[in-house]
């Protein structure tokens, strides 16, 4: 049986895609599926005590607290046009 995604993740696509209407789609289909990889990875890590696995999730905390940062930025303006400053700090933000 295949795994379901968090709820968390899901509401997340659906809300990105309400307030991203006119952001192209594939860099919405990007952000919503790293994501979930690392609150799939950060899950996995809940139970390891060890100082690696603590290091990994303060790094996982922090790259999913940018990616909140930058949305909330971003909507202050507005989502209906995705400003091209935006669009790349997204798209450096899936590179790392």
């Amino acid at each position: 049986m295949p795994s379901a995604a968090p709820p968390t993740v899901l509401a997340l696509g659906v809300h990105l895609a309400a307030i991203m209407p006119s952001a192209p789609d594939d860099l919405l289909d990007r952000i919503v599926t790293r994501r979930f990889e690392l609150l799939h990875r950060l899950s996995g890590l809940a139970t390891d005590d060890g100082e690696d696995a603590a290091a990994t999730r303060h790094e996982i905390r922090s790259q999913l607290s940018l990616l909140d940062h930058m949305i909330k930025e971003g909507v202050r303006h507005g989502w209906g046009r995705l400003d091209a400053a935006l669009a790349t700090r997204l798209k450096q933000w899936l590179s790392r």
